[in-house]
């Protein structure tokens, strides 16, 4: 809003507010000195009630649990977990969960290697069209998309793979 549209509305509250204005203030004055009078006078004055107040943890040293709290007196003692006094045995684990827990997780990615794209063509000793490449990588345990990536005519790659204008890749030590 502009000040050619917010005046006329001042202008129309203007006589509102005149009239509402001292009534609320008269009546929030009664109100904050009925409750000055009747409150609880020991909340706000800071006069302790019959009550005693809880008493804090002792403070300890878990660094040096031989120690006093003299040492460290910032540490409350339920704050930080104690060590164990003697070793406790770890359960044995199945072995065939221990094969499972070996085996990566899709969401880990593999990286395709230069290892990896020989082993594809066979040293150099085959020649293959791009998608048996593909294939044989997927075969490997690579996806799709990092496959061709790998076969790219100016990937990673480039260096050690030869493309023929038939699309017959081969593979160059």
């Amino acid at each position: 809003m502009n000040a050619k549209q917010t005046a006329p509305i001042i202008a129309t509250l203007a006589p509102v507010i005149a009239a509402v204005g001292p009534p609320v203030l008269v009546i929030g004055g009664i109100f904050l000195f009925v409750r000055l009078l009747l409150g609880d006078d020991e909340k706000e004055s800071g006069k302790p009630s019959g009550k005693p107040a809880p008493k804090p943890p002792p403070l300890t040293n878990h660094l040096y649990p031989g120690g006093n709290s003299a040492q460290n007196p910032c540490i409350p003692a339920n704050s930080m977990p104690t060590v164990p006094e003697k070793d406790v045995p770890l359960p044995s684990v199945n072995p065939a969960l221990k094969a499972v827990l070996k085996t990566p997780l899709p969401s880990q990615k593999k990286v395709i290697t230069r290892e990896d794209m020989a082993t594809v063509f066979h040293r150099g000793a085959s020649a293959l069209p791009r998608p048996a490449a593909v294939a044989a990588l997927k075969a490997l345990g690579f996806g799709k998309s990092a496959a061709y990536d790998a076969l790219l005519e100016d990937g990673r790659f480039s260096a050690w793979l030869r493309f023929s204008p038939g699309g017959i890749i081969t593979w160059e030590s």
